[in-house]
Protein backbone atom coordinates (compact mmCIF):
# COMPACT_ATOMS: atom_id res chain seq x y z
CA UNK A 1 0.00 0.00 0.00
CA UNK A 2 2.89 2.36 0.75
CA UNK A 3 4.39 1.71 -2.70
CA UNK A 4 1.03 2.48 -4.29
CA UNK A 5 0.65 5.75 -2.38
CA UNK A 6 4.20 6.75 -3.36
CA UNK A 7 3.65 5.65 -6.98
CA UNK A 8 6.64 3.31 -6.91
CA UNK A 9 7.38 -0.40 -6.72
CA UNK A 10 7.99 -2.49 -3.64
CA UNK A 11 11.47 -3.27 -4.98
CA UNK A 12 12.23 0.44 -5.17
CA UNK A 13 11.11 0.92 -1.57
CA UNK A 14 13.45 -1.85 -0.50
CA UNK A 15 16.35 -0.36 -2.46
CA UNK A 16 16.52 -2.88 -5.30
CA UNK A 17 17.39 -1.51 -8.71
CA UNK A 18 15.88 -3.08 -11.77
CA UNK A 19 18.41 -3.92 -14.46
CA UNK A 20 15.53 -4.16 -16.93
CA UNK A 21 14.54 -0.52 -16.43
CA UNK A 22 17.98 0.91 -16.89
CA UNK A 23 18.62 -1.39 -19.83
CA UNK A 24 15.46 -0.31 -21.67
CA UNK A 25 15.86 3.33 -20.74
CA UNK A 26 19.29 3.16 -22.38
CA UNK A 27 17.90 1.38 -25.45
CA UNK A 28 15.09 3.92 -25.81
CA UNK A 29 17.26 6.99 -25.24
CA UNK A 30 17.79 7.71 -28.96
CA UNK A 31 15.95 9.66 -31.63
CA UNK A 32 15.04 6.39 -33.39
CA UNK A 33 12.56 3.86 -32.08
CA UNK A 34 14.40 0.80 -30.75
CA UNK A 35 11.70 -1.64 -31.93
CA UNK A 36 10.77 0.51 -34.94
CA UNK A 37 7.27 1.87 -35.52
CA UNK A 38 5.82 -1.04 -37.50
CA UNK A 39 3.15 -2.71 -35.36
CA UNK A 40 3.54 -6.24 -34.10
CA UNK A 41 1.66 -8.83 -36.19
CA UNK A 42 -0.48 -9.53 -33.12
CA UNK A 43 -2.10 -6.14 -33.66
CA UNK A 44 -3.43 -7.31 -37.02
CA UNK A 45 -4.71 -10.52 -35.42
CA UNK A 46 -6.55 -8.44 -32.82
CA UNK A 47 -8.17 -6.45 -35.61
CA UNK A 48 -9.32 -9.68 -37.27
CA UNK A 49 -10.63 -11.26 -34.08
CA UNK A 50 -12.05 -8.16 -32.37
CA UNK A 51 -12.53 -5.41 -34.97
CA UNK A 52 -13.32 -2.00 -33.47
CA UNK A 53 -16.88 -1.87 -34.77
CA UNK A 54 -17.83 -0.59 -31.32
CA UNK A 55 -15.53 1.09 -28.79
CA UNK A 56 -13.26 -1.62 -27.39
CA UNK A 57 -10.89 -0.89 -24.51
CA UNK A 58 -7.34 -2.22 -24.81
CA UNK A 59 -4.72 -2.46 -22.08
CA UNK A 60 -1.17 -2.67 -23.48
CA UNK A 61 1.07 -4.14 -20.77
CA UNK A 62 4.75 -3.25 -21.17
CA UNK A 63 4.14 -1.00 -24.17
CA UNK A 64 7.79 0.06 -24.60
CA UNK A 65 7.87 3.06 -26.92
CA UNK A 66 4.19 2.67 -27.75
CA UNK A 67 4.19 1.57 -31.39
CA UNK A 68 1.48 -1.06 -30.91
CA UNK A 69 -0.63 1.09 -28.60
CA UNK A 70 -0.54 3.97 -31.08
CA UNK A 71 -1.39 1.67 -33.99
CA UNK A 72 -4.42 0.27 -32.16
CA UNK A 73 -5.58 3.74 -31.13
CA UNK A 74 -5.26 4.99 -34.71
CA UNK A 75 -7.51 2.13 -35.76
CA UNK A 76 -10.35 2.95 -33.39
CA UNK A 77 -9.55 1.24 -30.11
CA UNK A 78 -9.55 3.06 -26.76
CA UNK A 79 -6.04 2.31 -25.55
CA UNK A 80 -4.40 2.49 -22.15
CA UNK A 81 -0.72 1.56 -22.10
CA UNK A 82 2.00 1.34 -19.50
CA UNK A 83 5.65 0.51 -19.21
CA UNK A 84 8.36 0.66 -16.57
CA UNK A 85 10.57 2.84 -18.76
CA UNK A 86 9.87 6.56 -18.45
CA UNK A 87 11.89 7.11 -21.63
CA UNK A 88 9.68 4.63 -23.50
CA UNK A 89 6.49 6.27 -22.21
CA UNK A 90 7.66 9.73 -23.31
CA UNK A 91 8.49 8.42 -26.79
CA UNK A 92 5.08 6.75 -26.97
CA UNK A 93 3.38 10.04 -26.15
CA UNK A 94 5.37 11.79 -28.88
CA UNK A 95 4.49 9.08 -31.40
CA UNK A 96 0.78 9.35 -30.54
CA UNK A 97 0.92 13.12 -30.94
CA UNK A 98 2.73 12.80 -34.28
CA UNK A 99 0.02 10.37 -35.44
CA UNK A 100 -2.83 12.64 -34.23
CA UNK A 101 -4.20 10.05 -31.86
CA UNK A 102 -4.51 9.56 -28.12
CA UNK A 103 -3.26 6.79 -25.87
CA UNK A 104 -3.52 6.98 -22.09
CA UNK A 105 0.17 6.28 -21.37
CA UNK A 106 1.52 5.98 -17.85
CA UNK A 107 4.52 4.55 -16.07
CA UNK A 108 3.99 1.43 -13.95
CA UNK A 109 5.76 -1.73 -12.88
CA UNK A 110 4.03 -4.91 -14.10
CA UNK A 111 4.79 -6.64 -10.83
CA UNK A 112 2.86 -3.99 -8.88
CA UNK A 113 0.14 -2.94 -11.34
CA UNK A 114 -3.44 -4.09 -10.78
CA UNK A 115 -6.16 -3.23 -13.26
CA UNK A 116 -8.97 -1.28 -11.65
CA UNK A 117 -11.30 -1.32 -14.62
CA UNK A 118 -12.51 -3.73 -17.29
CA UNK A 119 -10.67 -4.07 -20.61
CA UNK A 120 -12.01 -5.88 -23.63
CA UNK A 121 -8.50 -6.78 -24.78
CA UNK A 122 -5.32 -7.32 -22.77
CA UNK A 123 -2.30 -6.98 -25.06
CA UNK A 124 1.31 -7.71 -24.26
CA UNK A 125 4.22 -8.27 -26.58
CA UNK A 126 7.24 -9.79 -24.89
CA UNK A 127 6.36 -8.90 -21.31
CA UNK A 128 3.49 -11.05 -20.05
CA UNK A 129 5.77 -13.92 -19.04
CA UNK A 130 7.47 -11.64 -16.47
CA UNK A 131 4.22 -11.44 -14.48
CA UNK A 132 3.68 -14.02 -11.75
CA UNK A 133 1.01 -16.56 -12.67
CA UNK A 134 -1.42 -15.53 -9.92
CA UNK A 135 -1.20 -11.89 -11.02
CA UNK A 136 -1.67 -12.87 -14.69
CA UNK A 137 -4.88 -14.65 -13.73
CA UNK A 138 -6.18 -11.46 -12.12
CA UNK A 139 -5.69 -9.57 -15.41
CA UNK A 140 -8.10 -11.80 -17.30
CA UNK A 141 -10.48 -12.85 -14.50
CA UNK A 142 -14.09 -12.28 -15.41
CA UNK A 143 -16.14 -10.06 -13.07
Amino acid sequence: MIASVLDTSIDSLLGYKSFVVSDYDKRYDTTDYYWGITPNNLCYEIMKLRPPVKPLKVLDIGCGEGKDAVFLARNGYIVTAFDLSETGIEKGKKLAEKCNTYVDFFKADITDFRATEYYDIIFSSGVYHFIKLEIRRAFYALP
